[in-house]
């Protein structure tokens, strides 16, 4: 790396890596972080899966989810929508929870591939510097 203007410079930086390698291994060590992140919740959330109910919240939407044309009035929108996912559960509890995890992150890297989008949309010039980042950030936000 040669400086004709000021030729300390090349003796200086000689035994620095190039800002762009420097850059990549920033990357790299903060996409492992939030991958491992991710990872550590999303298996947390399925390791605690069996549990029993957290409290009457919990029970309600078991109750409205499992069937949803008996549930009261307030239950019948939320009953219905949840029902699919009680059925992708087997119709037990720890199945609809996992399946729960499961539509939440289907959810997110859907929202992710839109998002990358738009990203690349405004930034044309700067987006592949900024990709890394967006689905293991939805990832850990969902979970």
């Amino acid at each position: 790396m040669s400086n004709p203007i000021c030729p300390e410079l090349a003796v200086i930086h000689a035994g620095v890596p190039a800002g762009r390698d420097l850059i990549l291994g920033w990357r790299v060590a903060a996409a492992l972080c939030l991958w491992l992140g991710v990872i550590s919740a999303i298996g947390f959330l399925v390791a605690s899966a069996p549990r029993g109910l957290d409290g009457t919240d919990e029970a309600a939407w078991v109750l409205c989810a499992a069937n949803p044309w008996e549930s009261p009035g307030w239950g019948i929108f939320f009953g219905f929508a949840l029902h699919p996912i009680w059925n992708l559960g087997l119709n037990h509890l720890a199945g609809f929870r996992v399946a729960g995890i499961l539509v939440l992150l289907a959810a997110a890297f859907v929202f992710s591939g839109t998002f990358w989008k738009v990203l690349a949309g405004f930034w044309r010039h700067h987006a592949s510097h900024y990709s890394w980042w967006i689905l293991p950030t939805l990832l850990a936000h969902v979970s």
